[in-house]
């Protein structure tokens, strides 16, 4: 790895084709990719997400960073 390029944080995924037929070109990343990707990282159960969440928002908001709003 060279420093400072951020090949240190590459990730490898594998891809296949969720539907086969017709002209549909829907890919979902394999089962055996996931796995490799996620290593020996344990993720958040839903309510350790719903706190990060809350902080999050906290924090957002006690900096007084502007609302951004979707033109729909």
């Amino acid at each position: 790895m060279i420093a400072g390029t951020g090949w240190a944080n590459v990730e490898f995924r594998s891809y296949a084709f969720a539907d086969e037929e017709g002209d549909n070109a829907t890919i979902v990343e394999t089962a055996h990719s996931k796995e490799l990707r996620r290593g020996t990282q344990k993720p958040l159960t839903g309510a350790e997400q719903m706190e990060w969440n809350e902080t999050a928002k906290k924090t957002w908001d006690e900096k007084k960073a502007p609302a951004i709003e979707a033109n729909v």
